[in-house]
């Protein structure tokens, strides 16, 4: 798996609505607000026009991994096996709804079942793998920036509308095996924000929430 880190390819304020914006820059995060990491999935998977295969070179693969840059999140986990960093960790980034103050937000691309058996995609293994491996670096550079991260939380739980976000199998693995067992990380899974939802048994069995 791969890394690319495209924040000095960022511009000042970020794509239109992706971040706060103050005095034409993003707005930067005290580090010590910053303590938790929210998941997402994309729900599309992406392709590429001429224009960006061209201006990416004409590697195909690479515009692809190009388009990070206008998700709104800091970090995206592309199926290919790479993972890219698009805005400072501490930016504040509108990704999260009521979790935006307090989280760094990662996406999956993929479009992923809500709950098991459902008529979507589940993530590939190695997607998983490399979700894993974006959580640990995300960990680790928050560190270095100051920020210490303990909790992780999924985007439904700041906004109804995203009940699926990140999806059930997302959450097991990457989430709860990973973040959880292997980094250190605690969930809050009946933290909720707005209109936001619990996180439902058919993620995770020891909670009590229907889905």
């Amino acid at each position: 798996m791969t890394f690319l880190d495209l924040r000095h390819l960022q511009s000042a304020t970020g794509p239109k609505g992706a971040c706060k914006v103050s005095r034409g820059k993003m707005v930067m995060r005290d580090p010590k607000t910053v303590d938790t990491l929210l998941g997402h999935q994309t729900a599309v998977t992406f392709g590429v026009a001429k224009y960006q295969i061209k201006a990416a070179g004409g590697d195909a693969l690479l515009a692809q991994f190009m388009r990070a840059r206008d998700v709104h999140a800091h970090v995206t986990v592309f199926d290919e096996g790479t993972f890219a960093c698009a805005y400072p960790l501490m930016a504040y980034v509108q990704h999260g709804n009521g979790a935006n103050a307090y989280s760094i937000g990662k996406e999956d691309e993929g479009l992923f079942n809500g709950a098991p058996g459902g008529p979507l995609a589940e993530p590939s293994d190695l997607l998983i793998d490399t979700s894993r491996a974006a959580c640990t670096w995300v960990v680790e550079n928050a560190a270095k920036e100051g920020a210490t991260i303990r909790y992780y939380e999924a985007h439904r739980q700041h906004a109804k509308s995203r009940r699926s976000d990140p999806g059930w199998k997302l959450w097991q693995a990457v989430y709860v095996d990973h973040c959880e067992k292997a980094l250190g990380l605690k969930p809050r899974p009946d933290r909720t924000t707005r209109d936001g939802l619990a996180i439902p048994k058919a993620w995770d069995p020891r909670q009590a929430a229907a889905y």
